[in-house]
């Protein structure tokens, strides 16, 4: 079996270090420079100008990194889940709770993917089109699309409970079952459909 604490263990730490070394070229592309005016000294955090990398250049690949990549890798793995689920009920005719069941997680995979595309899309397209001298902020206004647009992207972070908490009955049961420290639901039914028997022949000692 592959779903063992074990290999879910080692799985989580792969995936931060994966993280972590894509995140390194960011660290080092940037720096804090320290803006002096008449009346003000502030330090911000910013992309440094070198020979090698421009900034549109850098932002172009950081888009296409941290944005389509993982859209598109989340995109493949969880439609290859929704057809394998489907695939795998197609030979026998499908009860009314089993064709819910696969519903309820087509749903629930279809809305976790366009939450995350829509709520990170904004500041990534922001970002872009300020490296390409196309979107500067310079009023009210188009700073005040930017906060809203790094908003969603922080958003994105912690509502993917949420979404389960409203569309994964599973989920809401197991969760109320953890906070409460009880046994209450611990016989709860999983959104998915339950697995199917098989019968076996059986040959009577008389061997007809």
């Amino acid at each position: 079996m592959l779903r063992t604490e074990k290999i879910t263990k080692i799985c989580i730490c792969t995936i931060w270090g994966v993280i972590l070394a894509i995140s390194v070229p960011v660290a080092a592309t940037h720096g804090v420079v320290r803006i002096e005016g008449s009346n003000y000294s502030l330090e911000m955090c910013q992309f440094m100008q070198n020979n090698f990398l421009s900034l549109s250049v850098y932002q172009m690949i950081f888009f296409a990194s941290s944005y389509l990549l993982p859209l598109m890798v989340i995109s493949g793995l969880y439609m290859r889940m929704i057809t394998s689920l489907w695939r795998h009920g197609t030979s026998v005719r499908m009860s009314m709770e089993s064709q819910r069941g696969r519903k309820r997680v087509t749903r629930l995979v279809v809305v976790v993917v366009i939450a995350f595309a829509s709520l990170w899309l904004p500041v990534q397209l922001i970002l872009l089109l300020k490296a390409l001298d196309i979107y500067q902020t310079t009023t009210k206004l188009t700073v005040i699309l930017q906060i809203i647009a790094q908003t969603l992207a922080y958003t994105s972070s912690c509502i993917n409970p949420v979404l389960y908490a409203f569309l994964s009955d599973n989920f809401r049961k197991a969760f109320h079952k953890a906070i409460n420290c009880t046994k209450r639901f611990q016989d709860y039914t999983s959104d998915l459909p339950p697995a199917r028997k098989t019968s076996y022949a059986r040959t009577s000692t008389t061997g007809v």
